[in-house]
């Protein structure tokens, strides 16, 4: 249903966004140093209170980005980021940048001026997407290849389980990898209660011992789910998989619709409308 793709996750992760802060600031500082009409040395301004008002520049671009990844991680937990709804983002961020570095040094040379802040702005506004572009650059870079190794991975995956190798589907044990791929985890599969998203995590609940375990894997549901292809282990939720061998009902209530388990401990588990329709039918069918 969704036409407008999903930008990469880690886009708009917690170690991503103290990058593009870091070197925010960085770029921001050069900028300021170098670039007309806001050089700082033309401003007036005494040498040895100079380097505060470039620090405090510094900081409100920095400021800038920290609150916006904030916000962007946190909608990022319930929805979907597209690339319409990241290029608007990124356009607010230019906006809000360009007129705080006009605005500043208007104030700096004696009082504000609207006709000097707007001749300020509207050079800041064809300029200040240079500061964004270096972190953002090196950013997508960094996620190209992270993307890049995950398909290897997949494909190796892939290659694997066409040989006979590691087959999760027929085996009669899961083994769970991190991002690094590396395995972390490995249990019987009808021990398998369900997965949860957990931020960078992925929260694995499992049998052991006649009780309930949960281990936390670096990991994204996302990736994870291709080695449960074919399995009874399905998508429910953007924040849930369920291994419907331990499922005993599917309720749909005026609150929505609920996966009721085998065990009594585990709260009824919820289902996205946009995963309501196949796991019922799968449900139903089996």
């Amino acid at each position: 249903m969704e036409k407008d793709n999903n930008i990469s996750e880690y886009l708009y992760r917690t170690w991503n966004s103290t990058r593009i802060v870091l070197l925010t600031g960085l770029i921001t500082g050069i900028f300021y140093w170098l670039y007309e009409p806001f050089r700082s040395t033309n401003w007036g301004v005494a040498n040895n209170r100079l380097w505060i008002f470039v620090l405090i520049v510094i900081l409100l671009g920095m400021a800038i980005i920290s609150i916006s990844r904030t916000i962007m991680y946190l909608y990022g937990k319930k929805h979907n980021i597209g690339y319409t709804k990241f290029s608007i983002w990124i356009f607010s961020e230019i906006i809000t940048m360009a007129a705080v570095y006009s605005i500043i040094p208007v104030f700096v040379k004696g009082g504000f001026s609207f006709e000097k802040f707007s001749t300020d702005f509207s050079v800041a506004i064809k300029y200040t997407p240079l500061i964004l572009l270096i972190p953002y650059s090196i950013s997508i870079l960094t996620i190209i290849i992270k993307d890049q190794k995950i398909q290897i991975n997949k494909l190796k995956e892939i290659i694997e389980n066409n040989t006979g190798n590691n087959n999760q589907t027929n085996s009669t044990n899961l083994s769970f990898l991190d991002e690094k791929n590396e395995m972390r985890l490995s249990i019987k599969k009808e021990n398998l209660l369900f997965l949860e998203s957990a931020d960078n995590y992925v929260c694995i609940w499992y049998l052991h011992n006649a009780g309930i375990n949960k281990f936390f894997l670096r990991n994204t549901l996302k990736s994870m789910s291709s080695m449960f292809t074919g399995s009874n282990v399905l998508r429910c939720h953007r924040s849930y998989m369920v291994n419907f061998d331990h499922v005993n009902t599917i309720t749909r209530t005026h609150d929505g619709i609920f996966i009721e388990m085998d065990n009594p401990d585990i709260t009824n588990i919820p289902v996205s409308r946009s995963y309501a329709e196949s796991i019922t039918k799968y449900f139903i069918g089996n």
